[in-house]
């Protein structure tokens, strides 16, 4: 009975001896993969030497998201932008021609009921005139600007009135236009002057002989006009 347990303890031991064997020699793999893995993997090896390799991974990925996500945002709105262009021009387009075919009546009462069609129109008026060389406006100011004795002027069609903004305090300026969106101008059809006759020195028509009736707004311009 003795040598029998004795056999089975021989046994048992040597058993837990072949099993301790077999994890020192799996650990040992183990190590030995791991550093392999270290010396063939840069970054890996990176990761491991420097504790903060993760977190500025991490960083750097959300900042090329963001920029990613910016650069989109900024395309989208160079698009927006580019669309809303042609949309203005066409809008522009269509009024003018609108102005151009109409009788002054018939454009005055159009601009009454929708102002916005006016604010419209000098929007894309004001981008065209931007590609101009020379801006008429600005040649007829110089001019005025020279004249050292005061004069009475009316600017017909006058627009955002600008003649009357840079020389109001040297010329007594009346500004008329089928809508009056500053302090500067009068809204009326210019074919019927709130003037009495002779009365006026000067008479600007500048890029605004528009309409189907345009001669009587010249002969409008001429009954209030100064006969010498």
């Amino acid at each position: 009975m003795k040598n029998t347990n004795s056999g089975i303890e021989n046994k048992s031991a040597s058993k837990n001896d072949k099993f301790s064997k077999l994890s020192r020699i799996r650990k040992m793999l183990e190590n030995k993969s791991e550093k392999e893995s270290l010396k063939s993997d840069p970054i890996l090896n990176k990761r491991k030497e420097n504790p903060i390799f993760n977190s500025q991974k991490i960083e750097d990925s959300r900042k090329k998201k963001k920029n990613n996500a910016e650069t989109s945002k900024s395309n989208s709105s160079a698009m927006q932008q580019k669309m809303s262009a042609k949309l203005d021009g066409a809008k522009f387009r269509w009024i003018n021609e609108k102005l151009y075919t109409s009788k002054g009546s018939v454009s005055f009462d159009l601009v009454k009921s929708n102002p916005l069609i006016f604010d419209q129109y000098h929007k894309g008026f004001t981008v065209q005139a931007k590609s101009w060389p020379i801006n008429p406006v600005d040649v007829i100011i110089k001019i005025l600007r020279a004249e050292k004795e005061k004069k009475i002027v009316v600017d017909l069609g006058c627009g955002d009135a600008k003649i009357a903004k840079k020389l109001s305090g040297q010329h007594d300026i009346h500004s008329y236009d089928l809508v009056s969106d500053n302090k500067y101008v009068t809204a009326c059809n210019i074919s019927n002057l709130p003037l009495d006759s002779s009365t006026v020195d000067i008479s600007i028509f500048c890029l605004s002989l528009m309409g189907t009736d345009w001669v009587e707004f010249i002969i409008e311009a001429c009954r209030v006009l100064k006969i010498e």
